[in-house]
């Protein structure tokens, strides 16, 4: 099977939406979907350009595309709608895509969709649509190597669990994210990933680490070209700025923010960066400014909708308003995000809006619909996923307050009750007295009958009392009962909980809050901090509650304190709040704490895990991830010490002393080490502190392995598997070792190559696998016959060699290969079966033979085919006749010195034909050699010789001038067409500091403008990247020199430094024309090279051009020049002119 030359990995590149007449079309398929990967990427920098681009790669979807293609458009749509606000066309889109990358089974594109459709649910405040989404986009993930879809998958979730109040849960997404993301090296995935650390830390209180993970966040995001994470992560940092009171700071980072989502053209974004910065505005009272940039949210909303943002905006500018004493406007933004907290339709949002409209009633003196709202707020937030826990003690106080209230209505009611009843009953009573004296006698019956009926009507007045009474005790029994069961609730909370008045003394507080103190709730009330706890404690609290009194802002801290009866301190989050009456008045404060430690303790232990897994993942050293397996293990457990031991290869298991000992095992159980828990008293452990210890050894063990396994594969890359023995490359070190020795020390190093006689025959008789074996004992046998001080190496297959420095005398030197000849020859068993090889030996010593590494082993290695062919089974030294080769080089380097001298070099010139005119426009000057003895020489046959001795930066420099006297007669003859020559300059001519001072110079002398000259050089020069050739070729070309880079796509086919040296021209190796007509992946090679050059602007020249085909083939793809046998074959200068007089006599003719 043949394989695509390299150069085709070029072809996608240059054929990019590069077409031309006369030119083949690439696959519209692959054009359209790199167009999709660009588009992608233009996504996360300029939606509004990237819109218009997604729909038009939309609507020119190829007929012929696959379903999975249609998914990825689609994908690609809505991605960009969603983040510029057009949330139904996303959605709509999205859901397309989802469904036909179902029906293909297209995972990913299914996963894409599903993390719009997140964005989406976002946007519309659908926090259950989003959670299925991002679960599901996580499962469709599994096994799919698309690490940067499933960080961002693995973000949405931490971010979820952590909505939802599973800490540890957000946690480990997180933490898998990072894993994920160190393996893929993808900057995209490690901004996600350090997204998701930075909100976990964030919210569990770790500030310090949080920044820094949102400074890593924006340093990946540049390097993923992402502005959209890049200011997500500036808004990062300006919240950690903000907690540390630098506003100024903040702002900064948040404007720079803002200025990033302006260029992408984001209006979610612009949003979140406004109102974060109007909050900033708002804390230093600058109200203006921050109304103006609420305005801006606004108005952006309205032409991008998004209900959270009108949302959240509204309420900010309402508690503006209130600031500045607008309490019309902050009442109309209060009612209108009410309005849009009921469409979103999610209580917390709902209760939140209450709870504001509660606020404003209050401050308008309106008591009655305060307590209604407040009431309603309660309802709401009680129901509500994420209820904060300071807010919910909050509004429990204020409950408690309303309750009171309603007691002393109704028992003003029911006195103002009897009080009706009594007036009623006197008033009658006069009515009747009045009557008695103003009637007659013979009224008496009548005032009889009225009497007994009045008689009657007091009876049911006193039951109609009593029932009163039987209601009121019920109503008042129902109350005692409901406030039994509140403070049963209370008392059952798992935080410590209480109310004070204004000068800090307790006025209730629950049973937990008690015990913390040590003593019973009623022994509490009415005394202060100062009789519990240490004074310095107790001012840090009242400080704290001053603050919140005088602020009316609620306050939490966290504080590292010594509780009663405890072994150790303990941190403690504290939350203070304002108690105020209905016209704003302080009544007091009302405090919740809970004990933090363990969650504290947990990020922590996930710190200093994740880190061992970080050096682990980094391949950090075996002691510093093994110290930081230690120092979690004592992280995360109480009150003890930690050590590992490692045991060495081969050393019997001895159990070390501690109170517990976990063995550290490989995967198929074999004990590395222990790792040694000692407490200071020892306890029985729990089973949390088995499994800690457990989970310990397998992180070592992974360690432990990964070193070992290091350490194997150094092993394999300077050992031979089979044999045991230094394999190739170690030889060449320890060689080069020992001929350096020798050379400083004036010492000898003998080299002996061995090739195994008839080791074929074994293989093919009795198998590969007693061919290993005989391999091993001839390696074993040779050990033998050396010093421990010299070197038996394996070369490959039966060829070995040994090194013997100071070896002695050549008899040494013969007795040492006798042996060798003597031990390879004796029978081998092998299996029953008897095996008889021998050994050819070729011998060659510095410096009396070679005076390099690469001669040495060169000249043993013809010794030894030497005595291979006199016969096998023998050993010969290296002798001159053997060298006559090198000899026959070294006599023909100083003839080319001398013919440089008498004047047997020439100069040829081979015409390079322009093929858009079809005349000359240029030649390549190339060296002739005329020997006196062996006639014309082969340029292949002594520039290598050139090259190896050094004469060549001297032949060069002739060359050099020979060919500008060349282009000088050339413009002298012609007729002001453009003309150029071309010059090959080595590698080695470039070392000479005097290179482009001599060049310069001989244009001078001969008065040849420098344009007129072109440098060819080769790839290898380019990838040298010294700064002294850089250099040089810099200083030639702005001397108006051009450059043309020779024979390309035989080597290095280096795209970047085209650009970065400013090369002119390519020449198309002959290799790839030579078969153009013929080959498909010739003409595929040549092809990509030719549009790639157009792309980087640069011209193109064919070598080897020889038939009317190939030329037509190299036209039609957009070749410019060609030179080659079709046209003329090298000539010398005079013969060239001519043919150029007759060319152009033609054309004139």
């Amino acid at each position: 099977m043949r394989f695509p030359h390299p150069c085709l990995l070029l072809l996608g590149l240059a054929m990019m939406g590069c077409t031309r007449p006369g030119m083949a079309a690439p696959d519209p398929a692959s054009a359209w979907r790199d167009d999709v990967a660009q588009t992608r990427i233009l996504a996360e920098n300029d939606l509004p350009r990237a819109l218009g681009k997604a729909t038009r790669l939309l609507a020119a979807l190829p007929s012929d595309a696959a379903p999975a293609d249609r998914a990825r458009a689609l994908n690609l749509l809505a991605r960009t709608e969603a983040n510029l606000g057009q949330t139904a066309e996303a959605e709509r889109h999205a859901r397309q895509a989802l469904d036909l990358a179902a029906k293909s089974d297209d995972r990913v594109g299914q996963a894409e969709a599903e993390l719009n459709i997140v964005i989406t649910s976002v946007n519309t405040a659908r926090i259950d649509a989003m959670l299925a989404a991002a679960k599901h986009s996580v499962e469709l993930l599994k096994g799919v190597d698309r690490p940067d879809l499933l960080g961002e998958a693995l973000l949405r979730m931490a971010m979820m669990y952590y909505r939802y109040d599973m800490l540890p849960e957000s946690v480990a997404m997180a933490m898998q994210s990072m894993d994920i993301a160190h393996a893929s090296h993808d900057p995209l995935v490690l901004a996600y990933s350090h997204q998701g650390l930075a909100f976990v830390y964030r919210f569990g209180g770790h500030f310090r680490e949080s920044a820094e993970h949102y400074e890593h966040m924006r340093q990946q995001a540049r390097l993923a070209h992402s502005a959209l994470l890049e200011m997500e992560a500036l808004l990062g940092l300006a919240m950690e700025k903000a907690r540390q009171d630098d506003l100024a700071g903040a702002e900064q980072l948040t404007h720079d923010a803002l200025l990033l989502a302006r260029d992408a053209g984001a209006p979610f974004y612009q949003n979140t960066a406004l109102y974060t910065l109007a909050e900033f505005k708002r804390r230093q009272q600058r109200y203006d400014d921050a109304q103006r940039l609420l305005d801006e949210v606004l108005s952006i909303n309205a032409r991008y909708p998004n209900p959270l943002n009108r949302w959240y905006a509204l309420g900010a500018r309402s508690i503006n308003a209130e600031a500045q004493g607008r309490m019309a406007a902050a009442r109309a933004d209060a009612a209108e995000a009410y309005a849009v907290a009921k469409t979103i339709d999610i209580r917390i949002y709902l209760g939140e809006s209450t709870k504001r409209l509660a606020a404003l009633a209050a401050a308008d003196g309106n008591q009655a619909q305060a307590y209604k709202l407040l009431a309603e707020a309660n309802e709401l937030m009680a129901r509500a996923t994420r209820e904060k826990l300071g807010t919910q003690m909050l509004e429990l106080a204020r409950h408690y307050k309303s309750e009171s209230k309603q007691r002393e209505i109704d028992e003003l009611t029911r006195r103002n009750r009897q009080q009706t009843d009594e007036l009623r009953w006197r008033t009658l009573q006069q009515r009747w007295l009045w009557t008695v004296a103003a009637g007659s006698c013979a009224m008496l019956a009548g005032l009889a009958y009225f009497l007994v009926r009045l008689r009657r009507s007091k009876q049911q007045i006193d039951l109609l009392n009593a029932g009163l009474e039987l209601r009121v005790h019920e109503r008042t029994a129902t109350l005692r009962q409901r406030t039994r069961y509140m403070r049963t609730l209370f008392d059952m909370l798992p935080l410590w909980v209480w109310l004070k008045d204004t000068e800090g003394r307790y006025l209730s507080a629950n049973q937990p809050s008690a015990e913390t103190h040590g003593q019973p709730v009623e022994a509490m009330i009415g005394k202060t901090d100062y009789e519990w706890w240490p004074h310095a404690r107790a001012d840090l609290v009242r400080a704290d509650e001053l603050e919140v009194m005088a602020t009316r802002q609620r306050k939490t801290v966290e504080r590292e304190e010594w509780l009663p009866g405890a072994s150790r301190p303990a941190w403690i989050q504290t939350y203070h709040a304002p108690v105020l009456d209905d016209d704003g008045t302080v009544l007091g404060t009302v405090g919740v704490a809970r004990d933090i430690s363990d969650i504290r303790q947990r990020l922590r232990v996930g710190a200093k895990r994740a880190r061992a897994f970080e050096l682990l993942a980094q391949g950090g050293k075996l002691d510093e991830v093994l110290a930081q397996v230690a120092a979690y293990v004592e992280e995360a457990g109480t009150d003890l010490r930690c050590t590992i031991t490692l045991l060495d290869d081969g050393a019997p298991e001895v159990w070390p002393d501690g109170d517990w000992v976990e063995p550290i095992r490989d995967a198929a159980g074999k004990v590395l080490g222990y790792i040694v828990i000692h407490r200071d008293v020892p306890t029985p452990l729990s089973a949390d502190e088995c499994e800690l210890f457990c989970n310990a050894g397998n992180l070592a063990a992974i360690a432990i392995e990964r070193k070992r396994i290091e350490e194997q594969l150094r092993h394999q890359a300077a050992y031979d598997m089979l044999t045991g023995l230094p394999n190739r490359r170690m030889f060449g070190d320890r060689l080069r070792e020992e001929v350096a020795r020798a050379g400083r020390s004036g010492g000898m190093v003998a080299v002996m190559f061995i090739d195994l006689d008839h080791f074929k025959d074994v293989n093919d008789s009795l198998g590969h696998h007693m061919g290993d074996r005989l391999l091993v004992e001839v390696a074993a046998r040779l050990r033998t016959c050396v010093r421990t001080s010299d070197v038996v190496a394996r070369l490959g297959g039966d060829e070995f060699v040994v090194i013997l420095p100071d070896h002695g005398d050549t008899a040494s030197l013969r007795r040492i290969a006798q042996t060798i000849l003597d031990v390879v020859r004796r029978p081998l068993q092998l299996d029953g079966h008897t095996a008889y090889v021998s050994g050819s030996i070729g011998i060659a010593s510095y410096p009396a033979d070679a005076g390099s590494v690469e001669q040495l082993t060169t000249y043993a290695d013809r010794a030894m085919y030497a005595a291979k062919e006199e016969g096998r089974n023998a050993y010969r030294f290296f002798t001159p006749p053997m060298h006559q080769q090198a000899k026959s080089r070294l006599l023909l380097a100083n003839d080319l010195r001398q013919a440089l001298a008498d004047g047997q070099l020439q100069i040829w010139l081979q015409p390079i034909v322009d093929l858009s005119t079809g005349r000359v426009c240029k030649a390549e000057a190339l060296l002739r050699w005329q020997h006196p003895v062996h006639g014309m020489v082969p340029p292949g046959q002594f520039i290598p010789i050139a090259e190896e001795t050094g004469i060549i930066v001297e032949l060069g420099n002739w060359i050099f001038r020979q060919a500008a006297a060349a282009a000088r007669q050339w413009l002298e003859q012609g007729d002001g067409a453009p003309c150029q020559v071309s010059v090959n300059v080595s590698p080695r001519q470039f070392v000479s500091d005097t290179l482009v001072d001599t060049c310069l110079a001989a244009l001078r002398e001969l008065d040849v403008p420098p344009h007129s000259m072109v440098i060819e050089i080769t790839e290898g020069l380019l990838l040298t990247d010294r700064a002294d050739i850089v250099d040089k070729l810099a200083r030639l070309r702005s001397a108006g020199m051009q450059l043309a880079l020779d024979d390309f796509g035989t080597g290095y086919s280096a795209m970047a430094y085209l650009k970065k040296f400013n090369i002119d021209y390519l020449k198309v190796d002959r290799s790839f024309v030579r078969d153009l007509d013929a080959d498909p992946s010739d003409k595929a090679i040549a092809e990509a090279i030719i549009v790639m050059a157009h792309k980087l602007g640069l011209k193109t020249i064919a070598e080897g051009v020889e038939t009317v085909a190939q030329r037509d083939l190299l036209a039609l793809v957009g070749c410019d020049m060609v030179q080659g046998y079709l046209y003329a074959r090298p000539m010398p200068v005079a013969e060239f002119l001519a043919s150029l007089r007759s060319e152009g006599a033609a054309v004139a003719a």
